[in-house]
């Protein structure tokens, strides 16, 4: 599904809830397949997809085949049509919830705990709410205010102050007036009947009809006639397939039905584990402060390019249209996944798919973001002259896993004739730090 951008945020003074040793953000896409799949698309584009960034920044993304709008730019009766629609898609979700932490433990158990936690906002409500199309975005959502928890939560408190929907009260019709009485008919003058005379003529003799006199016999054979009846219908009525295992035409469960169970119950394993090995609740590590040289002379310096490796470099360049200057940094991949190329400047500022220009440098190329490549690469380029003078933090983030857990990339950072190749591997939702190079 193709999204678009509606905030950035950041966790400063927030935590993010946690479940199953992780945090239910990072669950996101877990529970948007269930909630998609059992309740809908309605439920399902409630929790706006959350990009995890660098220096605790959240971008929130939402659906992008209707215009969105922030709640309170809305007029009165927008906002009246969200909240109702807001309020019976979190009904939805909670009895969802409560009908899945019931089961006592195990995946069904950890997927309702982790539906509850999603509906936690920090206050005030009014600014994690977004309209996509009439339909309700929350941003924001599984995250919570530092310290102790409120005694109520902000969401349930919100949706208890929203006023009932006026009804008009009704309109009396006036009395009618019943029509007027018709006038009176006078009584017709009354004929006398005259008798009519017996004809002259003789009437014939009747003839005697014998009749068949039939004694009654009781009532007791006509039941010998309605038992075969009611057998037939006790029969029709047991024609339900668990009420007459014994008879014939039994037609045992679905095997549709039990595939599905087991596929679900497959899906909540997945996510039991997924939670398990989920990085535990612990905060973000601050951004990394610029160096005062650009490699530390106690780390080994990376290994010197293959002949190979650059011409690989090259020639996804090359078909991308990529662009090289001063200095050039490249990102090459081999899975579907969405990886992001991030350049710290050393102002401070940072080049990635959202602010493409900075400090004289420019991401020209950027793949997989919706549709993936065969060959996928992305470039940040300094032309002549135009770079900063300190030191460039690279970093590669994994924007979108596709497939496996964990992805491999090659960075090339070639600075003049100098040329060197990093390799590492980057999960989803991480970033990692490549190296710091210095110019000039």
């Amino acid at each position: 599904m193709e999204r678009r951008l509606l905030c950035e945020t950041t966790l400063q003074g927030l935590r993010p809830a946690g479940t199953g040793g992780g945090r239910v953000i990072e669950t996101w896409e877990q529970l948007d397949q269930y909630l998609r799949r059992d309740l809908g698309d309605d439920a399902a584009d409630l929790l706006a997809e959350p990009v995890m960034g660098s220096n605790t920044r959240i971008s929130w993304l939402g659906p992008a085949d209707a215009p969105a709008a922030a709640f309170r730019s809305l007029d009165e009766t927008a906002r009246a049509d969200l909240l109702a629609r807001l309020q019976e898609t979190v009904a939805q979700i909670r009895d969802r919830a409560d009908r899945l932490s019931a089961a006592g433990s195990g995946p069904a158990h950890a997927l309702g705990d982790a539906l509850a936690k999603a509906l936690k906002l920090p206050p005030p409500v009014e600014d994690q709410l977004f309209s996509v199309g009439g339909r309700p975005v929350l941003v924001n959502w599984g995250i919570e205010l530092e310290g102790p928890p409120p005694e109520r939560e902000p969401l349930a408190e919100f949706l208890r102050a929203i006023p009932p929907p006026v009804v008009p009260p009704a309109v009396e019709a006036p009395p009618v007036e019943p029509p007027p009485p018709p006038p009176p008919v006078e009584p017709a003058a009354i004929v006398e009947e005259q008798p009519v005379p017996p004809p002259v003529h003789a009437l014939p003799p009747r003839e005697t009809v014998p009749v068949l006199v039939v004694q009654s016999m009781g009532w007791g054979w006509l039941w010998l006639l309605l038992l075969p009846l009611l057998a037939l219908i006790f029969y029709l009525l047991l024609a339900g397939c668990a009420l007459r295992p014994w008879l014939p035409g039994y037609c045992p469960v679905p095997v549709s039905a039990a595939t599905q169970q087991e596929d679900l119950l497959a899906e909540l394993a997945q996510l039991e584990q997924r939670l398990a090995q989920a990085p535990r609740c612990a905060p973000e590590e601050p951004a990394l402060p610029p160096p005062a040289a650009p490699q530390d002379p106690a780390s080994p310096a990376p290994a010197p390019p293959s002949q190979a490796q650059d011409e690989e470099f090259d020639r996804r360049m090359e078909a991308a249209g990529a662009t090289e200057g001063d200095l050039t940094i490249t990102l090459i991949w081999d899975t579907p996944s969405d990886l992001d190329l991030y350049v710290v400047c050393p102002d401070g500022t940072e080049i990635h798919f959202r602010r493409k220009t900075a400090c004289g440098g420019q991401l020209d190329v950027d793949a997989n973001v919706r549709d993936p490549v065969p060959n996928p690469v992305e470039n940040v380029y300094f032309a002549d002259g135009a770079w900063q003078p300190g030191n460039y933090a690279v970093r590669v983030a994994n924007a979108k896993r596709r497939g496996r857990s964990t992805d491999q990339f090659e960075v090339r950072v070639k600075k003049g004739a100098d040329v060197q190749i990093y390799q590492g591997t980057v999960n989803d939702q991480q970033v990692v730090d490549v190296t710091v190079v210095t110019m000039p």
